[in-house]
């Protein structure tokens, strides 16, 4: 589904240091208690996390629950701070935190393309959209750099690390992970476009910044930009693939 809908914006992307905790939350529980203890935590903070998820799909202005979600997988991984204890919880952590990047993404954009008459006074709200979004990304790319290094390869967190570094301006991590998804899965011939569109411009960035640096000349690659609607005003802005 490719919708230019607040509600796709959110799911197509799946923090905070600590986390998202704030007044009502609880506390971080202790990573050290006895694994019987954990399984109970740990099923109690999927079955919640999962519960918000459903209550934000029928309701994508419910940021709180979005928030719920997020926040009940960042207390799994402060429980089982071994990646490898649990994988999952750090990819569904790194999910949520991308999916909170994306609302305010989302958020920033419209406020963005107000008509004039009605941009008065928001520079101030575009700006903080904007570092949330910086802030959850970026927060995301490191709990899924945790999850990859389990040896664990959902090709969707590796789409999601690569559009999320693109987004963050590290264009090598951003090409290095599209190329992990290609070589990972078999992809339709829609998404093979929208890698080929995210690699040339991931490349073109790449061989811009080494110019910059009087490392290499430029490219013949045409130096436009590629409009195709996500990210950074200059950057690749597809709506997302398909995988799973």
């Amino acid at each position: 589904m490719r919708t230019g809908s607040l509600k796709w914006a959110v799911w197509a992307f799946i923090g905070i240091a600590a986390g998202l905790s704030g007044p009502g939350c609880e506390t971080a529980p202790d990573p050290n208690l006895d694994a019987v203890t954990k399984a109970r935590l740990a099923r109690q903070y999927r079955e919640r996390a999962e519960q918000c998820l459903a209550r934000f799909s029928q309701d994508s202005t419910a940021i709180e629950e979005l928030e719920c979600f997020t926040e009940n997988y960042r207390k799994a991984t402060v429980l089982f701070p071994d990646p490898r204890e649990w994988p999952t919880c750090y990819f569904k952590y790194g999910q949520g935190l991308s999916m909170l990047g994306g609302y305010y993404l989302t958020l920033r954009n419209k406020l963005k393309e107000l008509p004039p008459g009605r941009q008065s006074g928001i520079e101030e709200k575009i700006r903080e959209a904007e570092e949330k979004t910086r802030e959850y990304f970026q927060r995301s790319n490191e709990a899924l750099e945790a999850y990859f290094q389990t040896g664990y390869a959902n090709p969707r967190a590796y789409d999601m690390a690569s559009r999320q570094y693109g987004f963050l301006g590290d264009y090598s991590r951003a090409l290095h992970y599209l190329n992990r998804l290609s070589q990972t899965r078999r992809l339709s011939d829609s998404d093979k476009e929208i890698v080929e569109q995210r690699r040339k411009f991931y490349t073109r960035m790449l061989e811009k910044e080494a110019f910059r640096k009087g490392a290499v000349p430029p490219s013949d690659l045409e130096d436009r930009e590629l409009d195709m609607g996500g990210f950074g005003d200059d950057a690749p802005r597809d709506q997302g693939l398909d995988v799973d």
